[in-house]
């Protein structure tokens, strides 16, 4: 059950923001790209909010949801952050030990300061209620953000 819940909110955030990114062409195309037996490229590096290189192999380690959006997006992307911090201080699992979250931005031109920010300040209206080390901020160069996404 508590796998289905993430599933079900991963796949929310991902369609949400591949809506997002189309919205702007002249031709929208909406609908689901399956990757059916495709495996995340685990041994991609990104950098954290705190400045350091990760691997997603170090810190993919339990049921994730990964939020792909851009830190100072001035359309869904916030909203999608705020509904996203709400519900998990909402939800019934257990952050850290049943899942965790990536927020990671897909703007290369953001960097770990501007993930910095944005953790504190969600963070900040969470109030404690989710624990910092189980939600990553992260950016990272335009070839290993191309490499996630596709």
């Amino acid at each position: 059950m508590k796998f289905r819940i993430i599933t079900y909110l991963l796949f929310l955030f991902i369609a949400v923001n591949n809506f997002a990114l189309t919205a702007d062409e002249k031709h929208v195309e909406v609908g689901v790209d399956e990757k059916l037996d495709t495996l995340l490229p685990l041994e991609l590096e990104f950098m954290n909010s705190d400045g350091r290189k990760v691997k997603l192999s170090d810190i993919i380690t339990k049921p994730t949801i990964l939020a792909l959006v851009y830190y100072e997006c001035p359309g869904i992307c916030s909203p999608i952050l705020t509904e996203l911090a709400w519900t998990a201080e909402k939800i019934e699992l257990n952050p850290g030990e049943d899942y965790q979250i990536i927020s990671l931005s897909f703007d290369h031109k953001e960097d770990s300061s501007i993930a910095a920010k944005w953790k504190v300040n969600y963070f900040n209206g969470m109030k404690g209620k989710y624990p910092e080390e189980d939600w990553y901020f992260l950016t990272g160069d335009s070839v290993s953000i191309r490499k996630l996404t596709d």
